[in-house]
């Protein structure tokens, strides 16, 4: 195997480990990305906390890391220390640990892009329906008074 064919990848649970997943076409990988992975019956978006050439699980254990989300990392190094150190300070899983700290919709799976794909007509509709350039007649009667 070639080196970094392994990532350990924090996931919200609370279970105090970090997961050890197989990198297998995602090569470019590193710490402080997420990635989608297989986690009991679902996926699940994680953080990858370390990317190695060695993992102790037996590899018939071991699962594929579906997709990479991001294309830079979100949180350095630093980051990721303090993450850790602050896991085992206060005895807490490190997993619901990264998740605290990043906001809600970068620590779950989309579904929303799919169900847009689905229904681009009612995309489209609310897309229109939302247009910052047009007003109101409530909206234009405050701007005018406001003039």
């Amino acid at each position: 195997m070639t080196d970094s064919t392994f990532c350990q990848v924090a996931i919200d649970t609370p279970l105090r480990q970090a997961f050890d997943y197989r990198l297998t076409t995602h090569s470019s990988v590193k710490p402080g990305m997420r990635v989608r992975v297989p986690f009991g019956r679902r996926e699940v978006v994680g953080l990858v906390l370390r990317v190695g050439s060695s993992t102790t699980v037996a590899p018939e254990k071991l699962r594929d890391v579906i997709a990479v989300l991001d294309e830079v990392p979100l949180l350095g190094a630093a980051d990721l220390a303090l993450l850790e150190w602050a896991a085992g300070y206060y005895h807490h899983p490190v997993g619901e640990v990264v998740a605290t700290a990043l906001p809600k919709a970068l620590r779950t799976v989309r579904k929303r892009a799919a169900r847009e794909r689905a229904a681009p007509a009612r995309a489209n509709a609310v897309a229109a329906r939302e247009s910052p350039h047009e007003l109101s007649p409530a909206q234009q009667a405050a701007c005018e008074a406001l003039r």
